[in-house]
């Protein structure tokens, strides 16, 4: 992709050192959080991700497959969940970590696994580089710039986008070797690996992102001979979706009865459109504050609209910007790609702020189906490491005119710099961010002139080696003191169980499940705990946990009727909206029908801060003597919600091909009846009815395909009820086996194509190797 251009570096020692720089930049910015013992915790990491990999070890440790989550929402699928990637290889870490040290030692997995990930995007970005041609150093500059770039740097907490995009530079650079600059039709084991790698890795957006970039690599770099190399690109990505179909097709099912089964809600879409006033911060990045700081004052979220790579990188992509006044040819149309992908990646961030992205939304498929626009920026971020490498392979010191406007640009920068420290001095009312990452920005380029003015004069003196090594330092000086601030750390015994908390909660649900309204859990959220502007701790940070904000409550084992997870069930949502719009009277019926024990409400006077109030009539399992019937699940939602007003009880309205059984007039009640569990785990149970007549048996959990149930040894059919949970019918009076199992439909089946798929990689991989 490059022309030719001057030796810089060729270390003497061994091969894999010559990327030690680029694979050891992210131990330097973990370095005050390892060497401290503290691990990742903000947001999804104490919320989602070591809460999910804890139950799924207590699942496996049990010898159960983690299909399922019994303990949040009314029961939600476990494995099916994408972002917890439980297939995705490296994962296996976090349940030798779990099984050492439980949820402790899965955030010790998560941060040394974020680490090594960062490492891995940088190394595969700087393979890339080496293979389209570049020299030693901009292969440096590219894959430290995009292993620590602002868009990663600043997701830390969200693993699964970590982990994904660590995959594109590999995915670029096994095109690229394999298909683009092949000679003939061939088969890459690279190039399917790592697809299916990204597709495991738990990011459906990213991942997307990434397939669409290749393909329009595919497109411009492989013009000459295209249907053919389109041919092994396809082959390459049916081993990837091979290899991923265990992980892949579940979710796929969980999507399709998920609330996103559509789309995502437009005004959902949009919320994280990127703020233009941030492309200021290409440049300098906090001069809208940092949370990390505790003075981030900008639109929305720090992290979204984040995308910085340093100063030094940026200056060299900008470099190419004269460069193509003087090329041409490929290299010209190679850096105009680039700058036109940077110009498609912005516009597309931008979201609402435009009209494009509104009509894709309502026109093209896909744009709907995923939220927060400005992670269109990966492909800016990406384009601008190759940039920054063409421009490296550029930078040299120049003469004549050229010597002049960068004499005075360097001591533009020490002005800006020394200018910005005396303003905070003299003038009043000017944000100090401003002043601050102004200011910050004239050093890191004061530094990056310097080392422009140097370069001449050092590579004559035999110093070429020590000016690489300066330039590196510097670069990567410039990331870390952007990205320290954006980790915020915890001790491991964050995440241990409280048992006061645990036996606190547990006596007041009893056997029933924890309730938080919708404004409590905000409120503890995103006012208490986790301001979007203030990264830094109010309070002890294991109060956190302590109120069981989900799905903390999986560390404690306590069962939620909330669920904090990217996918829910589509009538449990529903169910959960229209809780919210009745009357409080009516939700009290309508919270003892979904078993719900205890409800959680803030109080300041309550040693956490909250306290949980106690709830008569939950219920797990419920035997009804008739029931109602309705048309669809939105008849029978509105059916409950009459009944409960009304003050029922223990309405059941069944959808489906049932007939109503409750004489005109009656309703349905609870008969003399005993239920006693015999067995349960986490993916089904069973339960012994004792009934005096035919009745109907009702399970206060989450209406879901995938369920199978046994009357008395005989399959049975289970009808939704009361819209978002089911019942099964009990012929007759006596006691009955009730059993349920979760076994999702063909899951046996994926799994062994994702095996089968790997064998037959190898095999082909092996036939290859034994040709050559």
């Amino acid at each position: 992709m490059s022309e030719t251009h001057s030796s810089l570096l060729k270390p003497a020692y061994p091969e894999w050192a010559r990327y030690l720089p680029v694979i050891s930049a992210p131990l330097i910015l973990f370095a005050p959080l390892l060497l401290t013992g503290k691990v990742l915790f903000w947001g999804t990491p104490a919320l989602q991700f070591v809460p999910w990999w804890w139950q799924a070890w207590q699942q496996v440790q049990a010898g159960v497959l983690p299909l399922w989550n019994p303990l949040n929402g009314m029961g939600a699928p476990l494995l099916a969940n994408y972002q917890m990637a439980f297939f995705y290889p490296p994962n296996g870490l976090l349940l030798v970590c779990a099984a050492l040290s439980g949820p402790a030692g899965i955030a010790v997995g998560y941060t040394v696994l974020t680490v090594l990930h960062l490492s891995w995007a940088g190394l595969g970005m700087a393979l890339l580089l080496r293979q389209l041609g570049h020299s030693w150093l901009a292969q440096m500059i590219g894959g430290i710039a995009f292993g620590l770039s602002g868009y990663l740097v600043g997701r830390v907490g969200f693993f699964s986008m970590i982990w994904t995009a660590a995959w594109l530079p590999w995915l670029i650079f096994w095109l690229e070797r394999d298909i683009i600059r092949a000679a003939r039709l061939k088969w890459s084991l690279g190039l399917g690996a790592s697809m299916g790698m990204l597709l495991l890795a738990g990011h459906a957006q990213l991942a997307w992102y990434s397939l669409i970039l290749a393909g329009g690599w595919l497109l411009w770099r492989g013009r000459q001979s295209f249907w053919r190399k389109l041919g092994s690109f396809a082959f390459a990505g049916i081993a990837g979706v091979g290899l991923a179909a265990v992980q892949l097709i579940p979710t796929a099912e969980y999507l399709l009865n998920s609330q996103r089964a559509s789309a995502v809600g437009y005004a959902d879409t949009m919320t994280y459109s990127f703020w233009p006033w941030r492309l200021i911060t290409l440049l300098s990045p906090d001069f809208f504050g940092n949370p990390g700081h505790a003075d981030f004052w900008g639109y929305a979220s720090y992290w979204e609209d984040h995308a910085y790579l340093g100063v030094m990188a940026l200056l060299l992509a900008l470099l190419t910007l004269g460069m193509l006044l003087r090329r041409k040819g490929e290299g010209k149309a190679n850096i105009l790609m680039l700058w036109g992908l940077i110009l498609v990646s912005v516009l597309l961030a931008l979201g609402q702020n435009t009209p494009i992205f509104p009509f894709l939304y309502r026109s093209v498929p896909t744009f709907s189906m995923f939220q927060a626009p400005a992670r269109y920026l990966i492909w800016l971020t990406f384009a601008l490491c190759l940039l920054a490498a063409i421009g490296a392979d550029a930078w040299h010191t120049p003469t004549g005119r050229g010597l002049y406007w960068l004499r005075l640009g360097t001591a533009g920068a020490f002005a800006v710099t020394l200018g910005a420290g005396l303003t905070s001095l003299a003038v009043k009312g000017v944000r100090m961010t401003f002043i601050q990452s102004v200011a910050l920005t004239g050093f890191w380029a004061l530094g990056v002139g310097a080392l422009t003015l140097t370069r001449a004069g050092m590579a004559k003196r035999g110093g070429q080696a020590v000016w690489s090594a300066a330039a590196l330092v510097w670069c990567i000086a410039d990331l870390c003191v952007a990205g320290w601030s954006l980790l915020p750390g915890v001790s491991p015994d964050f995440y241990t169980p409280q048992a006061q908390v645990t036996a606190q909660v547990q006596a007041a649900t009893g056997t029933g499940r924890l309730y938080i309204a919708p404004n409590v859990e905000y409120d503890l959220k995103f006012n208490r705990f986790l301001r979007f502007q203030d990264f830094n701790p109010h309070e002890d940070w294991k109060n956190l946990p302590a109120t069981l904000l989900p799905n903390t409550n999986l560390l404690m084992d306590v069962a939620s009727a909330n669920n904090f997870d990217p996918l829910i069930p589509e009538r449990f949502g529903l169910w959960m909206d229209a809780l919210q719009k009745q009357p409080a009277q009516a939700q009290k019926r309508w919270l003892a029908l979904m078993d719900v024990g205890a409800v959680e409400t803030i109080d300041p006077f309550a040693p956490l801060g909250v306290r949980f109030d106690s709830l008569p009539d939950g219920l797990r399992w419920r035997v009804l003597n008739c029931s109602a019937r309705a048309g669809d699940a939105k008849e029978a939602l509105s059916l409950w919600a009459a009944a409960a007003q009304e003050g029922a009880q223990s309405a059941l309205i069944l959808e489906g091909a049932a007939e109503a059984d409750c004489l005109p007039g009656q309703k349905a009640a609870q008969p003399v009846a005993s239920i006693q569990v015999d067995w349960q785990r986490a993916d089904g149970y069973q339960v012994s009815v004792q009934t005096t007549q035919s009745a109907w048996f009702f399970a206060a959990e989450t209406w879901y395909p995938g369920w199978q149930v046994m009357v008395d040894g005989a399959p049975a059919q289970r009808l939704p009820a009361n819209e978002a949970f089911w019942a099964v019918k009990l012929p007759a009076a006596g006691l009955h086996k009730v059993s349920v199992n979760y076994r999702p439909l063909g899951f046996a089946f994926w799994l062994i194509l994702s095996i089968l798929t790997v064998l037959i990689c190898i095999f082909l991989q092996g036939k290859l190797s034994t040709r050559k």
